[in-house]
């Protein structure tokens, strides 16, 4: 369940940090505003950061970081193919992973770490 959740959120992350760029994003709202590209951005970081969290408290220094990187490769090579074969899918893509990610982080018994 961990490992979903922290793929699911890297995923959102990568998403994110993919429209906030002006050259990649489809919509013409975040070409035009400086104020969403950094608002997307900031969401990236913070997902990525609630990512690093929940990898390092479950599994510990050790384990923990090699997972979550695994997991942010994971989801952004997953990201960029889905955004380059199939352009239609990777909106409703990240809204499933970031309500998938949200039961998870929810559902996740914080009690008794690693």
């Amino acid at each position: 369940m961990e490992l979903l959740t922290l793929t699911a959120l890297l995923y959102v992350a990568s998403f994110a940090f993919f429209h906030a760029s002006k050259r990649r994003t489809a919509f013409e709202q975040v070409r035009n505003s400086l104020a969403l590209q950094r608002g997307l951005s900031a969401f990236g970081w913070l997902a990525v950061t609630a990512a690093f969290a929940v990898a390092v408290a479950r599994y510990g220094w050790e384990v923990g970081i090699p997972l979550w990187l695994g997991c942010w490769v994971l989801a952004a090579i997953l990201s960029l193919f889905l955004e380059a074969l199939w352009k239609r899918a990777h909106i409703p893509s990240a809204a499933l992973c970031f309500v998938l990610s949200a039961i998870g982080l929810v559902l996740m018994p914080w009690g008794g770490c690693a």
